[in-house]
């Protein structure tokens, strides 16, 4: 059995395993070629495998700023690829790691829309940061995040650590900040804060990250909603925790029905067994409402069927709803 997640309506919280750290993943350019995907958990570990903390290699300077940001440990994958071509192919294979945000140096719109692109048609639970001056409009997708402007290890540095800043900040915050195919404004590097100046910023609605050269604040994130040309409000643009919500429940599901389906299931069995994940991830905390689940068989492929779901996150008024396909 396969569940694919389809249309969603934005919420506001990441309201589940608040103190869970999601997995993060980096896919850029190194100064050594490692083969494969590497797990890194020191600093002197990234350096003796992808080269020292230097512009030369990007890949290192992201894994220390997410080392440093808390991460016990992260996937990382030396970037080859030149050409869309040979990216869609080398980045297809990267996202076998078991990291959930996914961080990358490419800056070019061109490219991230190839990788984006690879993102959505594979299906896969994933988040892709990127920094740069891509247009947010055209990276349109609920898998792809565009940080930006730069944000860099010291003045003279040339390498972008936006994306990574974002996906550690991120990863750890119980309120998320930006969304999907928009922008997540950063102030850089500042000197160090004291005390109070530190929680004075953070009364005001920043997220801080504490490295050993100082203080990265995040700037709350600019209204990921816009308007067509004549003037309707566009709602492709999700917020983060969308994605993040919706990927916890439909794996819950997975996980709870595909046992209990191997045998095969009727439509009415489906919908009661849905409905029983739903009450116990209600009972948890994780939802505070659900709706009755609707299974129907699907007209062109007559072992499949179609699983609407809908809930509302805990602490929410918003409702996101979700069509599956579920392969018996």
């Amino acid at each position: 059995m396969a569940l694919r997640p389809g249309v969603t309506i934005t919420t506001q919280y990441r309201t589940y395993a608040q103190s869970e750290a999601y997995p993060i993943a980096l896919y850029a350019k190194a100064a050594k070629t490692a083969s494969g995907i590497q797990f890194i958990q020191s600093p002197a570990q990234a350096a003796a495998v992808f080269g020292d903390n230097t512009d030369q290699s990007p890949l290192t300077r992201l894994i220390l700023l997410c080392l440093e940001g808390g991460a016990t440990g992260v996937w990382a994958m030396c970037r080859t690829a030149e050409s869309q071509t040979a990216l869609e192919t080398e980045f297809a294979s990267f996202l076998a790691t078991q990291g959930e945000f996914l961080v990358t140096d490419v800056e070019q719109q061109s490219l991230l829309i190839a990788m984006m692109e690879v993102l959505e048609e594979q299906g896969v639970r994933k988040i892709l940061f990127a920094a740069g001056e891509a247009s947010a409009q055209q990276i349109n997708s609920m898998r792809c995040v565009l940080a930006c402007p730069a944000v860099k290890w010291e003045e003279t540095s040339t390498v972008n650590l936006a994306a990574a800043a974002a996906a550690v900040l991120v990863s750890q915050s119980s309120r998320i900040t930006g969304g999907n195919g928009a922008t997540m404004e950063f102030s850089g590097w500042v000197e160090e804060f004291t005390e109070a100046q530190k929680e004075e910023k953070m009364e005001q609605g920043y997220s801080v990250l504490e490295l050993s050269g100082g203080l990265l604040t995040l700037i709350r994130g600019i209204d990921t909603c816009t308007q067509d040309e004549l003037g309707n409000t566009d709602y492709r643009y999700f917020n983060l925790s969308t994605p993040l919500i919706l990927d916890y429940v439909v794996g819950e599901l997975e996980s709870y029905l595909t046992p209990l389906c191997l045998g095969g299931a009727t439509l009415d069995g489906i919908e009661s067994l849905c409905a029983a994940k739903l009450m116990q991830l209600e009972q948890e905390g994780y939802l505070s409402a659900y709706g009755v689940p609707s299974a129907v068989a699907e007209e062109s492929d007559p072992s499949c069927c179609l699983l609407t779901v809908s809930f509302t996150p805990a602490r929410n008024i918003v409702t996101i709803q979700a069509t599956l396909l579920v392969q018996l």
